[in-house]
């Protein structure tokens, strides 16, 4: 597995892990409503949005790639020294 920076071609598989982590949460810690907030279905105007975060100066996107696929993503903000997703 190697980490590397992402590229516009993964966003979906980011978009479908961030929401497969997300319906992964229980209901009894947060409700069907907290869980579409954070994540809804994925979608292409939710993959296009991942896109431009991607290929903007902003944020730092990287991806953990077993080179079968994507296995994981984080989101940072270098500016603000904060880390986004996880």
């Amino acid at each position: 597995m190697i980490v590397r920076a992402a590229r516009p071609a993964d966003a979906e598989a980011i978009v479908h892990i961030h929401y497969a982590a997300v319906q992964a949460i229980p209901l009894e810690l947060y409700s069907v409503e907290v869980k579409e907030a954070w994540s809804r279905c994925p979608d292409e105007a939710r993959f296009e949005w991942m896109r431009k975060v991607i290929t903007q100066a902003e944020e730092l996107v990287v991806v953990a790639d077993e080179g079968s696929g994507i296995l994981g993503f984080g989101v940072a903000d270098p500016r603000l020294c904060e880390l986004r997703a996880l």
